[in-house]
């Protein structure tokens, strides 16, 4: 059986722009989270080379879930925690939000790579190497 690859980290606080009436983080705000620290894991681990504009494709998130466990508020410090795996030509990214060792949500993506046409397309061998090294 293959080890589960390592979770990437991406920490931040609450700006007040993402808090609501009721002084807690707008549930929107929480897919904005597993885009930010997704778009950095893919620096991080050098898939967004094959991003467009620098790259060939375009990611487009085919599926998407979340699932609120606890509130954030203004100026917590969180955590996302970020496990990719590729799965034929789809990228799954399952996350995790963290906030003083309690668990404030979670959810998954699932992405697939795009040519310049929109069509779904593989990754060159390059970039899917990258989920080996996990």
């Amino acid at each position: 059986m293959d080890a589960a690859p390592a979770p990437f980290n991406f920490s931040r606080r609450v700006a007040y722009y993402e808090t609501d009436a009721m002084g807690v983080v707008h549930h929107s705000n929480y897919i904005r989270y597993f885009e930010d620290a997704r778009v950095e894991w893919m620096r991080t681990s050098g898939l967004i080379d094959y991003h467009v504009p620098q790259g060939d494709f375009v990611f487009a998130v085919h599926e998407l879930n979340c699932n609120f466990k606890r509130p954030l508020k203004f100026n917590d410090l969180f955590t996302v925690s970020v496990v990719a795996r590729l799965d034929g030509v789809r990228l799954r990214l399952a996350y995790a939000i963290m906030c003083d060792g309690r668990e404030i949500a979670d959810g998954n993506t699932v992405l697939v790579p795009l040519d310049d046409q929109f069509r779904p397309a593989r990754l060159p061998e390059p970039a899917r190497a990258l989920f080996a090294k996990n």
